[in-house]
């Protein structure tokens, strides 16, 4: 899944249909989103991060800040605990 590859440092070319793609992509940052029904717009997309490794290499390390920044269990697990004892205190 796209997070796993931000995880993992990977840049991400996902799909503007995709459902929460924009959120989770952070468009211009960590990957690109591309119309998953034009295959010119998907090879355009690989061939421009074949070409760029600069920008591919940047993309990636975003991606693996972004996640461990937004989705590590340090910050999760607070979040739900908030979360489950606002509902158990009403």
């Amino acid at each position: 899944t796209s997070m796993e590859a931000k995880a993992m440092a990977k840049q991400i070319s996902a799909g503007l249909r995709t459902a929460g793609q924009g959120f989770l992509l952070e468009e211009g940052i960590c990957g690109s989103l591309v119309n998953v029904e034009d295959p010119d717009a998907i090879a355009n997309a690989m061939i421009h991060l074949a070409r760029h490794p600069e920008e591919r290499e940047r993309a990636a390390e975003n991606a693996r800040t972004s996640a461990w920044q937004r989705f590590h269990p340090d910050v999760v697990v607070p979040q739900y605990e908030r979360i489950y004892a606002q509902f158990s205190s009403n």
